[in-house]
């Protein structure tokens, strides 16, 4: 099964090179950066912590080039690659070759991160110059490339569920970046929201309650006092009084 699957792989990857969006994205991918390594190189005359500075400035924006490649390439094209073999009416021919639905995935999965890491080796000499430099750990390097290299497997995987869920090539794409996004994190800001309401929504009723409270103390019923001067109140009142308060003054000091 793996010659049929390698066969997946060499013709997607080849039909995928031969966009004329490929090459304008390695281009940008490359010739970008190195604009930007021409801009804020160093003078041999700068002082080390500019030297320093100016190391990891070009580190991260070359970092950023291959993430934002990552979250906009992706999901997109992952998201099109099993529906567009439906809508082409390929997918049955297919499913009738030795090639089982999950090589299928599998192979447009590999096609995918696979043009990616040729753009990532295209970069790889444009980060290299970092290393003429001073001012960067060298356990910083594979850190950044792991979690570029787990963003562009999350980005793939979003666009593959979508592509293989999905009715239409436009639906696909717009869940898969959706989709990106919330695994990427955006589940994160939802947590965020959900409890920023739940928050005030507690306080709001933490307030109501410190509001009668409040007029449940100073609004004594007749039936407690009666006409007897607050001189003849008995002394546990007193106490259920300063209890009251207590538990008030915490409560609005939480709010």
């Amino acid at each position: 099964a793996f010659i049929p699957l390698a066969a997946l792989i060499r013709m997607e990857l080849i039909r995928t090179l031969r966009q004329n969006k490929s090459l304008r994205m390695l281009v940008l991918l490359v010739g970008i950066p190195a604009i930007f390594i021409a801009i804020v190189w160093p003078f041999q005359s700068d002082p080390l912590f500019s030297i320093q500075r100016a190391t990891v400035w070009i580190f991260r924006f070359c970092i950023a080039a291959l993430f934002y490649a990552a979250v906009t390439i992706l999901p997109g094209q992952a998201a099109s690659a099993i529906r567009s073999e439906r809508d082409k009416d390929t997918l049955d021919f297919l499913l009738l070759t030795r090639i089982s639905p999950l090589d299928m995935l599998v192979g447009h999965a590999i096609n995918s991160l696979g043009l990616f890491l040729l753009y990532t080796i295209a970069t790889l000499p444009i980060v290299s110059t970092v290393y003429l430099l001073t001012g960067l750990d060298w356990q910083t390097v594979p850190a950044q490339y792991a979690v570029i290299a787990v963003t562009a497997l999350t980005c793939t995987v979003a666009g593959l569920i979508c592509s293989a869920f999905a009715r239409t090539t436009v639906r696909a794409v717009i869940g898969a970046y959706a989709l990106a996004a919330f695994m990427l994190g955006g589940y994160i800001v939802i947590v965020q929201f959900v409890l920023e309401i739940v928050t005030e929504i507690l306080k709001l009723r933490i307030a109501l309650w410190y509001v009668e409270i409040q007029r449940l103390l100073w609004c004594s019923p007749p039936a407690i006092v009666g006409r007897a001067p607050m001189s003849t109140l008995p002394n546990s009142s007193y106490v259920i009084g300063i209890g009251s308060q207590l538990i008030i003054i915490l409560m609005g000091s939480w709010i």
